[in-house]
């Protein structure tokens, strides 16, 4: 019997703060919270196949601050350097546009071109 080939797409800025309001405490460092998404995903699969990890989530604006934009930076090239797909928009003024519509596109696609048997959606966002 073949096993599941499992996509897992992370809403990654809803995961983090989720992260952040379950186990941090009151001034916690700013990188509190952080998850490595291949880990997680290895953690949801299980004994099933890993089909991909798929992480979406806001640039910030590093006219806006360049520390966050090269900690992004820096998440990013290491995610992708591990396999790690990842989407990214612009985060302008702390609103982060277009990531959930961008998880929904890839989820769909994903199906329409049997790249996974099940995929897992890893948000703490209420609107899915």
């Amino acid at each position: 019997m073949l096993r599941q080939r499992v996509a897992v797409l992370i809403d990654y800025e809803n995961v983090r703060l989720t992260c952040r309001g379950l186990f941090g405490r009151s001034g916690a460092p700013s990188w509190f919270g952080h998850v490595d998404p291949l880990r997680l995903a290895r953690l949801v699969v299980g004994e099933r196949t890993l089909a991909y990890t798929y992480v979406f989530r806001g640039e910030p604006d590093e006219s806006e601050s360049l520390r966050d934009w090269e900690d992004f930076s820096q998440r990013r090239d290491t995610w992708q350097r591990a396999g790690v797909l990842v989407e990214s928009a612009p985060v302008r003024h702390a609103t982060e546009k277009g990531m959930d519509v961008a998880l929904a596109s890839e989820l769909m696609l994903g199906a329409a071109l049997d790249k996974y048997d099940v995929a897992v959606i890893v948000s703490g966002d209420n609107d899915f």
